[in-house]
């Protein structure tokens, strides 16, 4: 057990006693410490929720190819201030400039909620979950120090699990490796669709038509219909712009003979 010296005003109206339990925070090289009060606390709480902006897009900056798509840094717009996001855009899906999303706010770093979707979902919907990397890729592209990597993600939600590719612009001084385990939110309706398609069939199909509806974090939300031994299939998720799906595409997809539903589980491009 260490002991430290703290100087510190504190209010007359919160004395601290002997032998009362405080919370310090504590600076091991310079051996100093100060209290941390409630209202610390609240603040710092505050400070870590998330914040909601309705921004317009105004500006694109165009990084590269990456596989099928291309590599953008999209600059939003909202009360005057610049918002930054670096996004991969695949190939039949279009940001333009003047459309509106919404961004979220996390201890300063923005990240899109929503693009060009008029979904009513709200952050309260979202399941946050854990998910250990069990594979992951550097790709080419580095935009203003966020190295580009796609990650095989294995998500779980008690005994189910799910394996998803999820592209993300990492901090070059982030340390990221195989195991690391990140958070992950997904919808409750799309938790619930995935894990009961998972339990069904699985087999290859081919792709007739591409739709994209907006996004959902920086992933394009596409209609998929697809063809397997003369059933067409239809698709509703999320896609892996790293990836992209173009009409033609052979997918290996999970799917419900009953319902025509299905999901994709691997890409024609990987």
């Amino acid at each position: 057990m260490k002991e430290v010296e703290i100087k510190q005003v504190i209010s007359y109206l919160n004395p601290i006693q002997i032998g009362d339990t405080v919370t310090i925070s504590y600076n091991r090289k310079k051996h100093k410490a100060v209290f941390i009060t409630e209202e610390d606390l609240k603040h710092a709480a505050q400070e870590s929720k998330p914040v909601f902006i309705d921004a317009v897009l105004t500006r694109i900056e165009r990084y590269g190819k990456v596989n099928r798509g291309q590599a953008l840094q999209l600059h939003f717009t909202a009360e005057g201030r610049d918002y930054p996001i670096p996004v991969v855009q695949p190939f039949g899906f279009e940001y333009r400039s003047g459309e509106r999303a919404n961004l979220i706010l996390i201890q300063g770093m923005a990240r899109i909620f929503r693009y060009g979707n008029e979904g009513t979902v709200k952050a309260s919907d979202q399941l946050s979950l854990q998910g250990e990397i069990i594979r992951m890729q550097k790709m080419p592209i580095i935009i203003e120090n966020k190295q580009l990597m796609l990650l095989e993600v294995m998500i779980s939600r008690g005994a189910d699990r799910i394996r998803k590719a999820n592209s993300l612009f990492v901090p070059e001084n982030l340390s990221v490796n195989v195991g690391t385990v990140i958070p992950v939110t997904m919808e409750m309706d799309d938790l619930q669709k995935e894990t009961r398609l998972l339990q069904g069939k699985q087999g290859a199909a081919k792709v007739l038509t591409v739709h994209f509806e907006g996004t959902k974090g920086e992933r394009p939300l596409a209609n998929i219909t697809a063809e397997k031994d003369g059933v067409i299939y239809h698709i509703k998720q999320t896609i892996e712009p790293v990836y992209g799906v173009e009409v033609g595409d052979e997918l290996w997809i999970a799917y419900d003979e009953g319902t025509q539903e299905a999901m994709i589980i691997n890409y024609s491009s990987r």
